[in-house]
Formats: structure tokens, sequence, C-alpha cells
């Protein structure tokens, strides 16, 4: 089994400079996201260690349960 790290639909081999940009974009969106989420966590274990927050309420007001 052989795989690429890019892959052309079309025959412009002008795209590749495109390519390379979008997904550096992509993987410094990942790291951003990454980087908040472990913020967030050990925000909320402080909170949680402080006081601030139940530890028992504070997981379950997540955004899938207000929706709910």
């Amino acid at each position: 089994m052989e795989t690429a790290d890019v892959v052309l639909l079309t025959d412009e081999i002008g795209q590749v400079p495109y390519l390379i940009e979008l997904s550096q974009a992509t993987m410094v969106n990942i790291k951003t996201n990454i980087e908040i989420s472990i913020t967030i966590v050990l925000g909320s274990v402080a909170a949680s260690a402080l006081g601030f927050i139940d530890p028992v309420i504070g997981p379950s007001c997540t955004r899938w349960q207000l929706y709910r």
C-alpha cells in the first residue's frame, strides 16, 4: 500500500505552494485548539480545587447538556 502526502485532483502543479500554506495554517489551527482546550481543562481543575466549581456539577454543565 502506498500513500501520498499531497494528492492533486487536477493537472495544475502550481497549486502545491497553496497546499503547503493551507496545511501549515491547518496545523496552526489544530495546535491553537489543543492549547485552548488544555487551558480550559486546567482552569476548570483549578476552579474546582479552589471551590468555585462543584466537582460533581461542573462536568455536567457542558455544551451538550445546555442544548438538550
